[in-house]
């Protein structure tokens, strides 16, 4: 307890091997252990100032579908507990020590840390407060990162499935984001994705962009070559593909298939 009271985060890991950051608060937490109570950790307060390599467009598409800002200066990212590792990997790029807090009410985890010029940087780009329904596409990104954004949309927002033996993509998002959103992607990839989706009025002010089959693989594979993000939305690790692979290799053990 003295550990995890007094020492540095990278200090804490080396001790404890073989475990996230998010699970030692997370556990902390629920043993009522905490952190000594001065600010235990430095913001990369410029991060977002200059959206210039494909990580910053990717965790700024993040904080576009599940980030926000609110108070005196917070910059904050809650995401479901099986999607910890992606807030893991957050903190380590812009607050590295930061406290990633277990919501378990929500099963959820939040990492959150106040930054003045942070906030400032992500309002430029379109983040601010009560965002869910008024969001933009940032003008400010160089169009060379707009992929990545998109991805990082897509971890937040979108869903990737399986269904009748096709692959079905989708991202939902305020009408104006999906508009620029869908553009980008049918220029890329020469194809039509329709059009955007409207929920029935009353439930929800979102929309949603789809498409599937063959179009799915080609958006997959140029999103995998900038190596960030959520494996489980990704052919290669879907749920359904490790699934098949386990089921062929037990057939294989079987000598029921080559």
């Amino acid at each position: 307890s003295a550990l995890y009271h007094d020492a540095s985060k990278e200090e804490i890991m080396r001790n404890v091997p073989g475990r996230s950051w998010s699970s030692i608060t997370s556990r902390a937490q629920r043993m009522g252990i905490k952190r000594r109570d001065v600010k235990q950790y430095s913001v990369v307060s410029d991060y977002f100032s200059s959206i210039d390599n494909d990580a910053k467009a990717y965790w700024l598409g993040i904080m576009a579908s599940d980030g926000y800002v609110c108070g005196k200066n917070k910059v904050a990212l809650c995401l479901s507990e099986k999607d910890a590792n992606l807030v893991d990997d957050f903190v380590s790029e812009v607050c590295p020590d930061c406290q990633i807090r277990s919501l378990p009410r929500t099963s959820s985890v939040r990492a959150q840390f106040s930054d003045s010029r942070m906030r400032q940087d992500l309002e430029k780009y379109g983040i601010v407060p009560r965002k869910s329904y008024s969001l933009v596409w940032p003008s400010a990104l160089s169009e060379q990162y707009s992929m990545p954004f998109i991805l990082g949309l897509f971890d937040g927002d979108g869903c990737l499935t399986r269904s009748s033996g096709r692959w079905r993509w989708s991202l939902s998002g305020t009408e104006s984001i999906l508009e620029e959103a869908k553009s980008r992607l049918e220029n890329l990839f020469d194809m039509d994705m329709g059009s955007i989706y409207h929920y029935p009025s009353g439930k929800t002010r979102m929309c949603t962009i789809q498409t599937s089959g063959e179009k799915v693989i080609m958006i997959d594979a140029h999103m995998m070559q900038y190596n960030i993000g959520l494996r489980r939305k990704r052919i290669a690790w879907h749920p359904h593909t490790l699934a098949t692979l386990e089921v062929h290799q037990m057939l294989q053990e079987e000598g029921l298939a080559e």
